[in-house]
């Protein structure tokens, strides 16, 4: 049978069955992000496209704060501020990075003020990405891909969650 482009009922009285839109899995559905940003505009843009990526979301506006979170949900995926009200997202990160629990965990850190002569600096703390602001929403979905990887990589990452933390995830 025929597919209609129309949902009209010209289309089906014609007996033409009309098309169904398929609904795609989200690439990273499943799969935890947690924003550490005390900039509520570049937050705002971040947890945008990361949920249009299907990852849930959980933002903390502190750096001590996001360390308590990262424990209790458990992310895929951190985005930091590198200037954080209360520490310096280096720091926060440094403390993220010596726990075995979440030294694998990838970061991405969101800098007003970092040189491209800091990127290497920055990774060998740990950082996986570095995005200036102000971040735009196409290269935040670079860098997300860049950091989890293609389907069959966040396949794996749950797969891994589910061994570390138990059937739920979390």
């Amino acid at each position: 049978m025929l597919r209609a482009l129309d949902h009209g009922s010209a289309a089906r009285a014609k007996g033409v069955e009309p098309a169904v839109k398929s609904k795609q899995r989200p690439l990273y559905a499943g799969m935890k992000a947690m924003i550490v940003e005390d900039d509520v505009e570049t937050s705002r843009l971040c947890r945008r496209s990361l949920e249009e990526h299907g990852l849930e979301v959980k933002e903390v506006n502190r750096g001590v704060a996001a360390i308590a979170e990262v424990r209790k949900e458990r992310p895929d995926l951190i985005l930091i501020g590198l200037q954080l009200r209360d520490v310096s997202g280096l720091e926060a990160v440094s403390w993220l990075k010596a726990d075995p629990a979440f030294c694998l965990v990838p970061i991405l850190a969101l800098s007003a003020g970092a040189l491209p002569a800091d990127d290497p600096m920055l990774r060998r703390s740990g950082i996986g990405a570095v995005l200036r602001k102000p971040v735009s929403a196409e290269n935040l979905a670079r860098a997300i891909c860049q950091l989890l990887g293609s389907s069959s990589c966040a396949s794996s990452r749950l797969r891994r969650r589910a061994m570390l933390f138990g059937a739920s995830g979390r």
